[in-house]
């Protein structure tokens, strides 16, 4: 059998882009801007108005040579965007280059690595990129791949409907993806004394004191929140029984809140009826879709180290990019 027959198709093509760029000895992979790199990528909306428009054109600057530029951008979702027609010959690294913006917003332009497996999507890396009227440097690193992830994906546009526009030029991408650093010994842990002279209240709330923010119930104490998703029915028969039984099964976890994806018109109802008997309702919170939220900032991982995939990874709320996005 032969070597290439063992490799897939998108392996086999890094590997042609690696020995063409001389991207073995360490050296940056240039990513050429030219037409049949290149392909432009636009995603429909719901409804009679959804089919995508956006305006992608190759133009050639004076100061930098071909450039991408994408916008105006009008209707569709998620992104209009250019994405490189080969995998990068990398699944870990950098990706540099040169961007400008032209009447366009903060947080307009976009960058962003998609992971691959036999052809399907798992998860994205991705960043925003600030307004900027003159030709700036720009560096993207990527390395949180899904397991299992056989091909990277770069992509370049807009995140965000404007009049503006985004251009891109001199992209290379290196094989540097330089690990995340933790503290040879983890930090201990302390924890405040809460406050006893909260007000009550008619609904759960956050309240600051001394730059410390605390969850308050309406009974006025400090608690920590341990939720999840309220269980959820297709059909209303024995209602009644399986709501007791769902309550049952979240008392019995510790739970005291109710997380994403609960279904807020039953569970109101389940949380007056258990506050008409005297017991203690579940507190709801608005939940944050993090899998949506854009930055450079790294993601909690699961107890083997592996990162989370499917837009649903946690941010790591101590990361300063995280608190930056």
């Amino acid at each position: 059998m032969a070597i290439g027959d063992s490799l897939t198709p998108a392996l086999m093509i890094s590997l042609a882009l690696l020995a063409l760029s001389g991207a073995a000895s360490g050296e940056p992979v240039k990513l050429p801007i030219a037409k049949d790199l290149w392909e432009s990528q636009t995603f429909a909306a719901p409804g009679p108005d959804g089919e995508p428009t956006a305006v992608f054109q190759i133009v050639e600057d004076p100061d930098v040579g071909p450039a991408l530029s994408v916008g105006r951008w009008h209707t569709g979702r998620w992104a209009a965007r250019y994405s490189y027609t080969h995998p990068l010959p990398f699944l870990k690294g950098t990706v540099r280059g040169l961007y400008r913006t032209e009447d366009v917003e903060e947080r307009c332009g976009g960058v962003w690595v998609q992971y691959h497996a036999d052809g399907r999507y798992l998860h994205a890396d991705r960043t925003t990129l600030e307004p900027a009227a003159e030709w700036t440097p720009f560096e993207f690193v990527f390395r949180r791949l899904p397991p299992g992830t056989e091909a990277a994906r770069l992509g370049l546009g807009l995140s965000r409907h404007t009049e503006g526009t985004v251009f891109f030029a001199d992209l290379s991408v290196a094989d540097e993806a330089p690990p995340v650093e933790f503290p040879a010994e983890p930090g201990p842990v302390t924890r405040l004394e809460p406050p006893d002279d909260f007000a009550p209240g008619k609904y759960f709330r956050v309240e600051n004191r001394d730059d410390v923010w605390w969850l308050v119930s309406p009974s006025r104490k400090a608690f920590y929140s341990v939720g999840t998703d309220g269980p959820w029915y297709r059909d209303g028969h024995d209602r009644e029984e399986k709501d007791r039984r769902h309550v049952s099964w979240l008392r019995r976890l510790k739970a005291n809140s109710l997380a994403g994806w609960t279904d807020i018109e039953r569970w109101a109802r389940i949380n007056d009826e258990l506050m008409a008997h005297g017991e203690t309702p579940f507190a709801t919170f608005i939940s944050m879709e993090t899998g949506t939220w854009w930055g450079d900032f790294d993601h909690l991982r699961d107890a083997n180290g592996e990162p989370q995939g499917r837009n649903h990874a946690f941010p790591d709320p101590f990361d300063p990019g995280f608190a930056r996005a």
